[in-house]
C-alpha cells in the first residue's frame, strides 16, 4: 500500500522467524532498527499466564524476521501492562508492571548491543512510585515521566494521579533527593510520593496514554477508574510542571470514551501529530456496555483538533482490539503493531505508514509567487521551515503527472530558490509542490503552484489616459493599462508577468522617458511615465514572448500622444511686491501672506489674484532675516527667531559673511475680519532656545504645537536640538524642551 500524502496507511507484512505466541499487555520498543518485544499475558494450556521472554524484530532487511533473545544478566520477573521506553541509542528500560499476585515497582535496562543482549538492575537514587500497573511511562528529553496507573503498597489498591520523574542521566527519581531541582514553587511530596505540579491535574486513572507533543508537552488522554470510561484530555507542561494547555487552544475530548488504547505523539514540520488506535471503549456509567475498537484517529497539535477527513487511513485496518503494543520506526515512518486481546490473544503483525501525514524534518508553508505560465522556468522562493543544505529535489504534481524542477538551490532555514519546471504538455491549473531534501522524503503539506496558459501578446490589449491623443499637460504622470489575454483570448486573471512586458516612451527629441510598470497580479499591468515637455511622445508595448521567442506588440501598438504646458501665465491686479533677501511667505486660508526683508506686510488673494500691502496694527518685530514663519489657524501666523538682514555690496565689493543669529523672540501675525496686526509680545514660560536662525519650523495641528528643529545659534555652531512651542494661546505659551535621543535599530533575523 502506497502512503499518498495527507494520508497514513496500513500494512499486514508476512512475519519469518521464530514469532511470538500471542499476548496482550506486552512492551515494543524500537531500538536502532530493531523492535524489541518484552513481556505480557499469554495462554498456556487453557490458563493465562505472565511472561518475560524478550524478542528482537528485523525492520532493517525487510524480512520482519523474529528472533527469540537469549539474554543475561537480572531478568525481570514476569509481568504484563507494564511500561518500555527508549532510553539511548542501545537500551530501553521498563518500568512496573503485574505479576503473579504482585505489582512491581522496578526498574530494568536491556543493553541491546552487548555481544549477548544483557539486563541490568539501575536501582535508581531517591524515592519512586508505588508498585503499580495500568501506568505511563513517557520519555521526554532525557527524562520518563510516570503518570498514573492501578496499584499500591501491600494489599492496598486505588487508582493514581501522580507524577514521578525519573532522570535517566543521573539515575534519579527527580525532587526527592539532592540534586535534583525543581522549578520554583514546585513541590515533592515527601508522604504520598510524587511531585506536586500547579494546576489542576487529571482524575486518578489507569488504562490511560501519555504521549509527547511540541517536544514539551505531555498529553494525558482517556483511560477508566473504578467506574466509568474517560473521554478528557490533559496536557503537562514539563518544564514548568504546570497542568496547562498548548499555547490558547482548548485540550481537545478524547475520540470517544476509551482505554486501554495506544498513543503516539509525532514530530511533524510544522506541528506534531499524535496518532491514535483501538482501545476498548463504552458509555460513561454503564460498564457493561462496550467494544473494542480499530479505528486510527490523528490530532492535529496546532489546532488540537482531531483531523476528520474520511481518506486519512487507507488500507485494511488490524481486527479491533485492546492491550496492544506499537512502536514508531523513525527510519522507514511507520508504527509497528503487535499482538492484543480481543476475547483470545493476538499474535498478527501490522505496520501504519505515517509518512504521508509527518513527513520528513522540515516543512513548505508558502510560494513567491504562487502561480507561473505553462512553460515554466518562472524563479519561486519556496518558504519554509528547517531546510538544510543537501541535494534538493522539488517535485510538481497534479496527482497524475509530475515534473522536477531543473534547479533547486539552498538559501536559508527557511527558504529554497527554484526554478518552475516546463508543463506545457499538460492541462494548466493548480498542481502541489512537494520538497525532498538530502534523501529524505517529500514534504506532506499541501502547498498550492498555478499554471496558466500562456499570455498571448497579439491578443491583450492597452488602454487609458496615458494612451489618448490629447494626454493633457506635461510634468504630472501618465497612466494606461494593459490587460494581459492567453491564447483563447481570455483574460488573465494572475499577474507575475512584469518582466516578460517592454513598454517604452520615446519624446519628440528621441529621448527615451523612464516607465514603470505597476504588476496588480489580477491579470493588468499599470504603466506610468512623466513627459518632460510639451510636444508628442511615442508608446509603444510589447511582450517578450518565450514561446514564440520574440518581443511581439500587443494589439494597436504603437500609440502617439502629445502634451500642452501646464504652466498658464495669469494677470495680476496690484502692485507686486519687490522681492527682498530673507523674505518668508506662509498662507492663511486662500492667501499669500509675504514678510521680512524688508518693510510692511504683502498679501496675496488667492481668487482675484491681487496683491495688496495692507495697514498693520500693533508693533512689528524687528526686521530679520533665517527666521520662521508658521501658520497656527485660519487667522493666525508665528515668527520666531532670526538674523539682522546682512549689509547689501556696493560695486566690486565681496560679499559680507553670513552674520549669526540675533533674535530668539516670538511674534504673532493676525488677521481678524479683514483687519492685520502684530499681537503684543506673548508671555512666553519654559525652556527657552538658544537664539538661533537658519532653523525649520512646523505645526503640529492637534494642540497647536509648533516644532522647531536646529538652526545656527549665536556663535554660529550648528545646533540639532528639538524644542516645542505651546501655542494654542497666544497670549501665554510655553516652550517644552525634547531631550536628544538615540535609538538604535537591529535587524531582525528572519523567522
Amino acid at each position: 500500500m502506497v502512503c499518498e500524502q495527507g494520508t497514513c496507511a496500513w500494512e499486514t507484512p508476512e512475519q519469518t522467524g521464530d514469532k511470538p505466541c500471542g499476548r496482550s499487555g506486552h512492551t515494543l520498543s524500537v531500538v536502532g532498527r530493531r523492535a524489541f518485544l518484552f513481556g505480557g499475558c499469554a495462554d498456556e494450556d487453557g490458563n493465562p499466564v505472565y511472561l518475560n521472554d524478550t524478542y528482537a524484530l528485523d525492520l532493517a532487511s525487510g524480512t520482519f524476521g523474529w528472533q527469540k533473545l537469549e539474554v543475561e544478566g537480572k531478568v525481570p520477573a514476569p509481568r504484563w501492562r507494564h511500561t518500555a521506553n527508549c532510553i539511548s541509542a542501545s537500551s530501553l528500560m521498563i518500568f512496573g508492571g503485574i505479576g503473579e499476585k504482585t505489582r512491581y515497582a522496578d526498574c530494568a535496562i536491556l543493553d541491546t548491543e552487548s555481544e549477548v543482549p544483557t539486563w541490568q538492575d539501575p536501582q535508581p537514587q531517591g524515592m519512586g512510585p508505588s508498585p503499580r500497573s495500568y501506568h505511563t511511562a513517557t520519555k521526554c528529553g532525557e527524562r520518563v515521566y510516570i503518570f498514573g496507573g492501578y496499584g499500591g503498597q501491600g494489599m492496598r489498591r486505588q487508582n493514581f494521579n501522580d507524577l514521578h520523574v525519573l532522570d535517566v542521566t543521573n539515575n534519579l527519581w527527580v525532587g526527592s533527593v539532592e540534586g535534583s531541582e525543581l522549578p520554583e514553587g514546585i513541590t515533592f511530596d515527601a508522604k504520598d510520593g510524587g511531585i506536586v505540579c500547579e494546576g489542576t491535574p487529571p482524575c486518578p486513572r489507569g488504562n490511560h496514554t501519555t504521549s509527547v507533543i511540541e517536544r514539551k508537552f505531555l498529553l494525558v488522554m482517556g483511560g477508566r477508574d473504578t467506574g466509568r470510561y474517560l473521554d478528557d484530555c490533559h496536557v503537562l507542561d514539563t518544564e514548568t510542571f504546570s497542568w496547562t494547555q498548548v499555547r490558547t487552544n482548548a485540550n481537545p475530548m478524547a475520540p470517544v470514551r476509551l482505554c486501554s488504547h495506544v498513543a503516539e505523539g509525532l514530530e511533524s514540520v510544522p506541528s506534531y501529530k499524535l496518532f491514535c488506535f483501538g482501545g476498548q471503549t463504552g458509555n460513561d456509567k454503564v460498564r457493561t456496555e462496550w467494544n473494542y475498537r480499530n479505528k486510527v484517529d490523528v490530532l492535529d497539535c496546532a489546532s488540537m483538533s482531531w483531523l476528520s477527513s474520511p481518506g486519512v487511513v487507507t488500507g485494511t485496518p488490524p481486527p479491533p482490539r485492546e492491550d496492544t503494543a506499537w512502536a514508531f520506526d523513525p527510519k522507514a515512518a511507520k508504527l509497528v503493531l503487535f499482538g492484543g486481546w480481543a476475547n483470545d490473544w493476538l499474535d498478527d503483525l501490522h505496520m501504519l505508514d505515517v509518512s504521508g501525514i509527518v513527513g520528513p524534518p522540515y516543512a513548505v508553508q508558502a510560494l513567491v509567487p504562487n502561480e507561473g505560465p505553462m512553460t515554466g522556468k518562472t524563479e519561486i522562493i519556496i518558504k519554509g521551515l528547517e531546510f538544510t543544505k543537501g541535494k534538493i529535489i522539488v517535485k510538481f504534481t497534479d496527482g497524475r503527472n509530475e515534473e522536477t524542477s531543473e534547479k533547486a538551490d539552498y538559501v536559508s532555514p527557511t527558504e529554497i530558490r527554484c526554478l518552475s519546471p516546463d508543463w506545457s504538455k499538460y492541462n494548466p491549473g493548480e498542481v502541489d509542490v512537494r520538497v525532498s531534501i538530502g534523501g529524505e522524503g517529500l514534504t506532506v503539506n499541501k502547498i498550492k503552484w498555478n499554471y496558466y496558459v500562456n499570455t498571448k501578446p497579439q491578443k491583450c490589449v492597452a488602454y487609458g489616459p496615458g494612451l489618448f491623443e490629447k494626454g493633457g499637460v506635461w510634468g504630472f504622470p501618465s497612466v494606461f493599462k494593459i490587460q494581459a489575454k492567453d491564447t483563447s483570448g481570455r483574460n488573465r486573471s494572475s499577474g507575475g508577468e512584469a518582466h516578460y512586458w517592454v513598454c517604452k516612451v520615446t519624446s519628440s527629441e528621441g529621448e527615451d522617458l523612464d516607465v514603470k510598470i505597476l504588476d496588480n497580479a489580477d491579470g493588468t499591468y499599470d504603466v506610468l511615465y512623466i513627459p518632460k515637455c510639451s510636444g508628442s511622445v511615442d508608446i509603444s508595448v510589447a511582450y517578450d514572448d518565450p514561446v514564440q521567442n520574440g518581443v511581439i506588440p500587443v494589439r494597436g501598438s504603437p500609440w502617439t500622444s502629445s502634451f500642452d504646458n501646464p504652466w498658464t501665465k495669469c494677470k495680476m491686479q496690484g502692485t507686486v511686491p519687490k522681492v527682498q533677501l530673507g523674505m518668508q511667505a506662509t498662507t492663511l486660508m486662500k492667501r499669500l501672506v509675504l514678510w521680512g526683508g524688508g518693510p510692511g506686510v504683502h498679501i496675496l488673494d488667492g481668487d482675484q489674484l491681487k496683491w495688496e500691502t495692507p495697514e498693520v496694527e500693533g508693533t512689528a518685530p524687528v526686521d530679520r532675516v533665517g527666521f520662521t514663519m508658521t501658520t497656527l489657524d485660519n487667522e493666525k501666523m508665528l515668527v520666531f527667531g532670526g538674523q539682522k538682514p546682512p549689509p547689501i555690496p556696493e560695486g566690486d565689493e565681496e560679499p559680507p559673511e553670513v552674520p549669526a543669529a540675533d533674535y530668539d523672540d516670538v511674534a504673532v501675525l493676525v488677521c481678524e475680519k479683514g483687519t492685520w496686526k502684530w499681537l503684543p509680545s506673548p508671555d512666553v514660560q519654559g525652556d527657552k532656545p538658544a537664539i538661533k536662525a537658519r532653523h525649520t519650523a512646523c505645526l503640529i495641528p492637534v494642540g497647536k504645537k509648533v516644532i522647531v528643529f536646529g538652526g545656527i545659534g549665536a556663535d554660529g555652531v550648528r545646533h540639532d536640538d528639538l524644542h516645542v512651542l505651546s501655542a494654542q494661546n497666544p497670549a501665554k505659551m510655553e516652550w517644552l524642551h525634547v531631550p536628544n535621543k538615540v535609538i538604535e535599530v537591529t535587524e531582525e533575523a528572519p523567522a
